[in-house]
């Protein structure tokens, strides 16, 4: 006869210390479990340097608490725009990250999104998301297996999870 104290009669959702949820704790171990990439701000102005953008020039590209910010010149008609992206990073799916435009300056001009991320192999632009492929960086590359389950910035470094 079994005990109904026995943690084995219980749900899986209800087993645990002081009522946590298995899932929970699973995920926080698989967080804790996994390695992390440190992707600089310099290997993204290695890639933007790397491409040729019409009218695009000085692009820099820095990491602040938790966002990542763009900026640079856009050329057009003989005139010279400053324009900036700041961008959180939200999810990560695919072997891509999601980032979120938190602001844009100057504000809604098309053109200059179309001069960066149409002509990007790594960045694209939809709906006031911006879709970074890591396949691009040479440090992810090297793990071709392996599920990507972080992105944050911290300490002016994106730092990427990936679960073995």
């Amino acid at each position: 006869m079994r005990n109904p104290d026995n943690k084995q009669n219980q749900p899986v959702s209800k087993r645990g210390e002081n009522g946590a949820r298995v899932r929970s704790k699973t995920k926080k171990k698989a967080a804790a479990n996994s390695i992390k990439i440190p992707v600089r701000p310099e290997i993204f102005l290695y890639f933007f340097k790397d491409q040729d953008f019409d009218g695009i020039n000085n692009v820099e590209v820095a990491f602040t608490d938790d966002t990542a910010i763009i900026s640079g010149t856009a050329n057009k008609l003989l005139m010279t725009i400053n324009f900036t992206f700041e961008v959180k990073p939200i999810e990560v799916t695919d072997r891509k990250v999601i980032f979120k435009v938190i602001n844009m300056t100057p504000v809604n001009q098309d053109w200059i999104k179309k001069a960066i991320f149409k002509k990007s192999t790594f960045l694209t632009y939809n709906q006031g998301k911006v879709i970074m492929d890591l396949n691009a960086f040479e440090p992810v590359r090297q793990f071709p297996f392996g599920t990507f389950t972080l992105c944050e910035i911290k300490d002016d470094i994106l730092w990427i999870g990936i679960n073995l």
